[in-house]
């Protein structure tokens, strides 16, 4: 993984970038919430349903927002002005991190070919409502 970038002061989650992941692709911790997130922007979660059988344990597809996710639960941060308070949570959440970017590293040639028909889905739904 690269380096963390410089971030703003309060911000609360954080996008891990790594070359084992195709462009736009991302991690993203959502700190305060315990979510630990591999997200594909653009991405209808309802387009993955073979996506499951391929998840570890712990695993699920999530709808965020206008991106699909597989997401990992981890404890919440409560306390950002105390790092030695929250430095074990940190640490299980960089694991997790971790897990998922081998996770995909593993199953890439499946998330890929998932993707890829979810992408094709959608562009001939759009063709269609073009077209009507």
């Amino acid at each position: 993984m690269r380096p963390p970038a410089p971030t703003y002061k309060g911000d609360t989650w954080f996008d891990h970038r790594s070359d084992l992941l195709p462009k736009g692709v991302y991690v993203n911790y959502k700190s305060p919430r315990g979510f630990v997130d591999l997200t594909f922007p653009d991405t209808d979660a309802e387009q993955l349903k073979d996506l499951p059988k391929y998840l570890e344990p712990g695993m699920r597809v999530e709808q965020t927002g206008k991106s699909a996710a597989i997401r990992l639960e981890v404890l919440g941060i409560n306390r950002f002005d105390d790092f030695e308070e929250e430095k074990d949570k940190i640490h299980k959440a960089l694991t997790e991190v971790a897990r998922l970017l081998d996770f995909y590293d593993h199953e890439r040639t499946q998330i890929e070919d998932i993707l890829s028909r979810a992408r094709r889905m959608r562009c001939g739904s759009r063709e269609e409502a073009a077209n009507a």
